[in-house]
């Protein structure tokens, strides 16, 4: 939630499994605007699938007219 005001974003999940052990499965949050402008991750820009073995970095830049995100 985005509280008036804030420039902070507050996510919470709870997850529960009643079935089988999932070992490979990680939970996590995907966050992509549909307008404005996104930066690439460096050392991925040009390429058309990312590669998990050279991180560079794990952040996210995007901005709009009238916003702004980083993670």
């Amino acid at each position: 939630s985005l509280a008036s005001g804030s420039d902070r974003i507050r996510v919470k999940t709870t997850m529960t499994n009643q079935g089988e052990d999932l070992v490979d499965l990680e939970s996590g949050f995907t966050l992509w605007p549909e307008g404005g402008y996104k930066f690439a991750v460096p050392g991925y820009a040009g390429e058309e699938e990312a590669t998990v073995d050279k991180p560079i970095a794990d952040r996210f830049v995007g901005y709009d007219e009238d916003w702004a995100i980083a993670l």
